[in-house]
């Protein structure tokens, strides 16, 4: 806040931040001429990014990806980025999902699914989870009537299972 304040203080050389849409989460990282946006599905090979890069000294409205052709830009600041936490998926919160959100949810259900039965066994829900300490604290917390398995409702409404 006192840099807010006073812009003569300095500051950090970036600002960082991240906004989920969808199964993507973009983790962008903000310098005084710059901003850089990547977005990829937590836990996949950072080459599998989408990246934005909008430069706020010509261009202050970003209007204009110039990820393709500043890839001396993007390079540098993807090593700041690199030095960031990588994003985790959302949790569950109170908020009812929105329509997207379920689909969202759904589609990842469906890969899950490996045995086809529409309920995902404690080993199917754990497999490539980006965060494998917590993980099995959300399987119990998913799995609603505590049966074991998770079924595709308990699992696209993360355990808060519609009119209950």
């Amino acid at each position: 806040m006192p840099a807010l304040r006073d812009p003569n203080l300095g500051a950090k050389n970036c600002l960082y931040h991240v906004y989920p849409r969808g199964e993507r989460i973009g983790r962008a990282v903000r310098t005084s001429r710059y901003r850089l946006v990547e977005w990829k599905v937590p836990g996949r090979d950072d080459s599998t990014a989408e990246l934005e890069l909008y430069d706020y000294e010509n261009d202050p409205l970003e209007t204009e990806n110039l990820a393709a052709e500043q890839p001396g830009v993007v390079s540098r600041m993807r090593a700041m980025l690199a030095k960031l936490p990588e994003a985790k998926p959302q949790i569950a919160n109170d908020k009812p999902l929105t329509t997207t959100q379920a689909q969202n949810r759904t589609t990842l259900f469906e890969r899950k699914n490996k045995n086809q039965y529409n309920k995902l066994t404690r080993e199917e829900f754990l497999a490539s989870q980006p965060d494998p300490a917590e993980a099995p604290k959300r399987f119990e917390r998913f799995d609603a009537n505590k049966d074991g398995v998770l079924s595709r409702d308990e699992f696209i409404h993360m355990g808060r299972l519609p009119n209950r």
